[in-house]
C-alpha cells in the first residue's frame, strides 16, 4: 500500500516527533485490527508504503484507523487544517510469495532508492524490515487530559504529584510474522543485491543526508514529483498476472 500526501508536501518529514506519531498509531490501528499482518513499512517525508498481509478483509478499516488520527496529529504540529493525504490510500493486490519478498525489497531500500541515505540504517524515519528491525515501541501523552490533571491538583493545593505517567499510552509495531526463515534469507539476498544495483547507478553522487532530510520545510515538495501508474497487481511472472487480470 502507498498514501501520498497532498501537493507532494513533506507532512511526514521523519523528524523524532513526526516519527513517534506514525509510530504510535500504526501500532494502535495494528491493535485495533489483529486481521492485519505487518510485513514492512517505511517512512518517507511525502509518502508512506506498507505491505500487509489482510487476513479477515480489515484493510479499509485498519487505514482509516491510521490515517485518520495521524492527519489530525499532523495539522495539529503544522498549525493548519484540512488535506494531509491526497486520497485514502492506493492498495494493490500481491499475487505469490516471490512477489510479496519483491515488495517488501523495494520497501526497505525506498530511502536508499531516493537518495536520502547510504544504507537504510541512516534512514530517520520509521523502517521496519523483517530482516532485523522487527519491532519498535512507541507511547504518546493524552497531553489535554494531563495539562488538566495538573491544573486541577494546583487548584486544591493539596498537594497531590501528578504522574505523566498516569496519562501515557504505549504500544508496539511488530513485523515479519508472516515470513518463514527460508524467505527471511532470500529476502536478504534481494535486499542486498538492490541496494549494490543502487550503489553502483549512485556512481559516488552524495545522498542527502539524515540531517537534511529532518530539516526540510514540510509544505515545500520536490520540484518535479515522481509519478507512475498504479499496478494491476504485483506478480513475480507474466502468467499470474494474466490469471489475476482474468480473474
Amino acid at each position: 500500500m502507498t498514501v501520498r500526501c497532498a501537493r507532494a508536501q513533506f507532512r511526514l518529514r521523519p523528524d523524532e516527533t513526526r516519527r513517534a506519531a506514525f509510530g504510535f498509531y500504526l501500532g494502535r490501528a495494528l491493535e485495533a485490527h489483529p486481521g492485519i499482518e505487518l510485513c514492512a513499512a517505511v517512512q518517507m517525508s511525502n509518502h508512506l508504503h506498507l505491505v500487509v498481509v489482510d487476513r479477515s478483509s480489515e484493510l479499509s478499516g485498519f487505514m482509516c484507523r491510521f490515517l485518520g488520527p495521524l492527519a489530525k496529529v499532523l495539522n495539529g504540529l503544522d498549525g493548519t487544517r484540512g488535506q494531509v493525504f491526497e486520497r485514502r490510500y492506493a492498495a494493490t493486490e500481491i499475487v505469490d510469495d516471490d512477489a510479496l519478498l519483491d515488495c517488501i525489497t523495494y520497501v526497505v531500500t525506498n530511502p536508499e532508492a531516493a537518495g536520502l541515505v547510504r544504507t537504510d540504517a541512516e534512514s530517520p524515519g520509521l523502517l521496519l524490515d523483517p530482516r532485523g528491525q522487527r519491532e519498535e515501541r512507541f507511547e504518546r501523552v493524552r497531553s489535554e487530559e494531563y495539562a488538566r490533571a495538573v491544573a486541577s491538583a494546583a487548584a486544591r493545593g493539596d498537594g497531590e504529584t501528578v504522574a505523566e505517567a498516569d496519562f501515557t499510552d504505549v504500544t508496539w509495531v511488530r513485523v515479519g510474522g508472516a515470513l518463514e526463515a527460508e524467505e527471511l534469507a532470500d529476502l536478504a539476498a534481494r535486499v542486498l543485491a538492490r541496494r549494490t544495483k543502487l550503489r553502483a547507478a549512485r556512481n559516488g553522487r552524495p545522498v542527502l543526508g539524515a540531517r537534511r532530510v529532518v530539516q526540510e520545510d514540510v509544505f515545500s515538495a520536490p520540484a518535479h514529483p515522481k509519478r507512475s501508474p498504479m499496478p494491476l497487481c504485483h506478480a513475480s511472472t507474466g502468467d499470474l498476472w494474466l490469471a489475476f487480470r482474468e480473474g
